[in-house]
């Protein structure tokens, strides 16, 4: 512990001590753990569009039939032509409901839909007005996604679990806006053209088209938000190359994570302060590597280097409230995609120290 000084009161010498106390964890140490294979022609859909695979549970598309898998690799079939649907595919999942697209015959427009873990719960979610939609995200009871009008242009649109309740994000004078994320009361994506200032235009609402705030950073050429917890936004800042971003709330706030040496970056997925997605090494082959980040370029690691040899590209698209990331990454040797757990340990957390010299500190400012 470092020497603190003299001359202090009671009440300084505790807080100096509470600040100058060596930390009894180490950095983060992250452990590969294979879930599940998934065979193919059953392999996930919609990456670089939305978060797929939820604490392991992966949504995609085999088959022309949407299915989903949950955490111990069994399958969920959510096909839907029993309800009308000629193929669909699922794009996102939160744990509990799942959302994509479906054709009601082949070659037709797509509709946005919405399931709770059946292919008879299938909802369709596409607005009457519009003539084609998908549902990239889903957290709880809203949906986010995008649907193009009779002109071909794309519209953000917020669902809650109906078609009668789409809500268009897109701000007033944008020419195209996509709603890529949702949770925590916040939506994100991006927007092009009208006033907006730049090529495009990460943006955040809070449920509507006039809460829009502008995050591309000033002199950026364009940025997108890919997902949000409510607090973050992360996505990525085309910065001479695509630098993974993050956000709180502003464009002021915006915080490059892209990690030096790579060469570029994209950030998929927020929580439990944790930012996760990918990094290209220009040095290997089969170089996508999947990244954590705990709030700055330098906190990077490398998840990608921590496979056996055999595995191929890795994506990180998750975390839980143990720090543990997901992700997926393509297994040569099975020729399947797997659902990969990055299983923390050494997290910090509180130390009893810590908790009696703050309890210390409390009791000594209610006395002053």
């Amino acid at each position: 512990m470092e020497t603190c000084g003299k001359g202090f009161s009671a009440l300084g010498v505790l807080l100096c001590l509470f600040a100058c106390q060596t930390p009894l964890h180490a950095d983060v140490i992250y452990t590969p753990k294979v879930l599940y294979s998934i065979p193919n022609p059953y392999y996930p859909s919609g990456l670089f569009q939305s978060v797929f695979d939820f604490q392991g549970q992966i949504v995609g598309a085999g088959t022309s039939q949407a299915v989903a898998y949950d955490a111990s690799g069994s399958p969920i079939s959510l096909s839907s032509q029993s309800s009308g649907y000629y193929a669909t595919g699922a794009l996102a999942t939160d744990g509990q409901s799942q959302v994509g697209d479906g054709i009601l015959v082949y070659n037709g427009p797509g509709h946005a839909l919405l399931w709770q873990g059946s292919s008879t719960s299938v909802v369709d979610l596409h607005p009457s007005n519009m003539t084609s939609s998908v549902a990239y995200s889903v957290s709880g009871a809203y949906q986010a996604g995008r649907a193009l009008d009779a002109n071909g242009n794309s519209h953000a649109i917020l669902w809650n679990g109906t078609a009668a309740s789409a809500i268009d994000l897109t701000p007033g004078g944008a020419t195209n806006a996509v709603a890529y994320g949702v949770g925590g009361g916040q939506e994100v994506g991006f927007g092009t053209g009208g006033t907006l200032p730049s090529y495009y235009s990460a943006l955040l609402w809070t449920g509507s088209a006039g809460s829009v705030i502008n995050l591309n950073p000033a002199g950026e050429f364009g940025s997108v938000a890919y997902a949000t917890d409510g607090s973050q936004q992360v996505g990525y800042v085309l910065a001479g190359n695509y630098h993974a971003y993050l956000w709180s709330g502003t464009a002021a706030s915006a915080v490059d994570l892209h990690p030096a040496g790579y060469e570029l970056s994209i950030a998929y997925g927020v929580g439990n302060g944790l930012q996760v997605g990918y990094a290209v090494n220009p040095s290997i082959e089969y170089n996508d590597m999947a990244m954590v980040w705990s709030g700055s370029a330098a906190s990077a690691v490398n998840l990608g280097v921590l496979l056996p040899s055999n595995f191929a590209d890795s994506y990180a698209l998750s975390t839980d409230a143990s720090g543990d990331v997901y992700g997926f990454s393509y297994d040569s040797n099975a020729s399947a995609f797997d659902s990969i757990e990055w299983v923390a340990s050494n997290v910090p957390e509180p130390t009893s120290i810590s908790i009696v010299l703050i309890a210390a500190v409390s009791l000594l400012v209610r006395r002053r």
